[in-house]
């Protein structure tokens, strides 16, 4: 698949609290937008986010995605396990098999 223009959009950074590794990014916009996010151990990467919010707590091992419309291809690189939530759902079966780069994919 094709690389989407995915430069970080650091004005969607809500809130940090790096002590307790807790991460929010915002999309407050309906317009879809390539999303690059990184953390200190969590890497999330999105093609198409619209509307809505990625909470990384990287203490729990966990990424949540609320989002309010279809999003794109969701790739998630991390040191150690990782547990995905999507709109309170628990994902992370459905995430690939990392692959040589450690990123596992929910499409």
């Amino acid at each position: 698949h094709g690389q989407a223009d995915a430069r970080p959009h650091r004005d969607l950074l809500a809130g940090a609290d790096p002590e307790a590794g807790r991460y929010v990014f915002v999309n407050p916009s309906d317009e879809e937008e390539p999303v690059w996010l990184e953390t200190p151990r969590t890497i999330v990467e999105c093609d198409a986010f619209g509307f809505g919010r990625i909470e990384v707590d990287e203490a729990a091992g966990s990424v949540s995605v609320e989002a309010e419309g279809l999003i794109g291809a969701l790739r998630l690189r991390s040191e150690g396990a990782l547990r995905l939530t999507l709109n309170g759902a628990d994902v992370t079966e459905r995430l690939t098999p990392p692959d040589e780069a450690g990123v596992r994919e929910l499409r």
